[in-house]
């Protein structure tokens, strides 16, 4: 357990979680709605889809998990057979992760409609404006690309540990606008299509800042690995708390997220600043720690007075102070 990469341990997280992705769709398929919807796919076939020999399965097919469970959860039959058909039919280029960070968009020339809704509603909660949501224009995707090749690049040689965890915790960065003027976002991850990063391509403006972006949504992921096995935090889901930097209340989860990921984003820059093979570009990662640091210590004010931490919490959250004191 470590706020710093751990490549280890996130190879064995991720097989945890693909283990029990199986478990989870073997027991929605061929036990709990067998006898209302025959299965549309055989034991083989889901073994091959989730335990792919060499590979990993696909964001969109955890995507299509959770609406498999909400749909047994609502006990709506209807909705359960057509994305049991739709998982049962999902071409083989989407069911496998890219192993290489790669992007693609938010369309039909990369995803079939059935995967685009998945996975539309997979990020729903966390974008809030999913049906809003489309592909962006090909300017910005190329320019994003051009970032996102400069930053990717340099942080393999100057940090490769940082590097090879974002291959196995966000391969697939999805690109995605919204078709609204009026609404915008920047990025999100949820763990209901984890290994994916969905990125608004237009936040992409320097290598700088597309590196600490990437850092910042990876880390989310990150956490959702922990939250797996322990609660982390006890505190009333409806209570709320202001903090100096964000007067706003908010719950102490969104607090804490938000200190963890600051201080991944710092430890990262320091990282890049620090390495003998620091990018000509990485000047720019000096302001960004600065930030960073000082958003972590906004939120650990607040941490520090209200937080109620489960054992494993309360580690995980020293890892997170010690690694900033240090800097």
């Amino acid at each position: 357990m470590s706020i710093q990469p751990d490549i280890q341990s996130a190879l064995l997280r991720r097989d945890h979680i693909k283990a029990r992705l199986h478990t989870s769709l073997h027991h929605l398929i061929f036990e709990a709605a067998a006898d209302l919807v025959p299965p549309a796919l055989s034991e083989a076939e889901l073994t091959a889809l989730v335990l792919p020999e060499g590979g990993y399965p696909a964001p969109v097919v955890f995507a299509f998990h959770q609406g498999l469970l909400n749909a047994a959860l609502t006990e709506n039959t209807y909705a359960f057979k057509s994305l049991s058909d739709d998982l049962a039919r999902l071409p083989a280029a989407e069911a496998m992760a890219p192993e290489k960070l790669t992007s693609v968009e938010m369309s039909e020339a990369c995803f079939s409609a059935a995967s685009l809704q998945a996975l539309k509603t997979a990020f729903q909660d966390d974008v809030g404006l999913t049906a809003h949501l489309g592909p962006p224009a090909p300017a910005a995707r190329a320019a994003a690309d051009r970032h996102l090749e400069t930053a990717m690049t340099a942080l393999a040689k100057a940090a490769p540990d940082w590097h090879r965890e974002m291959e196995l915790l966000g391969s697939q960065i999805i690109y995605t606008q919204s078709q609204d003027p009026s609404l915008s976002f920047g990025g999100a991850a949820v763990f209901d299509a984890f290994g994916a990063v969905l990125i608004n391509p237009e936040t992409f403006r320097t290598p700088a800042v597309t590196l600490t972006q990437l850092v910042h949504e990876v880390s989310h992921q990150h956490m959702f690995l922990f939250h797996l096995d322990d609660a982390i935090l006890l505190n009333d889901d409806d209570a709320a708390y202001a903090s100096p930097l964000r007067r706003e209340p908010r719950p102490m989860e969104g607090i804490f997220h938000a200190g963890w990921v600051s201080a991944r984003m710092s430890l990262v820059a320091d990282a890049v600043l620090s390495s003998p093979d620091r990018p000509e570009w990485s000047d720019a990662l000096a302001a960004d720690k600065d930030t960073t640091i000082a958003v972590f210590r906004d939120c650990a004010e607040v941490i520090d007075a209200h937080a109620e931490f489960t054992e494993f919490g309360r580690a995980l959250y020293a890892t997170a102070r010690d690694a900033i004191d240090a800097l």
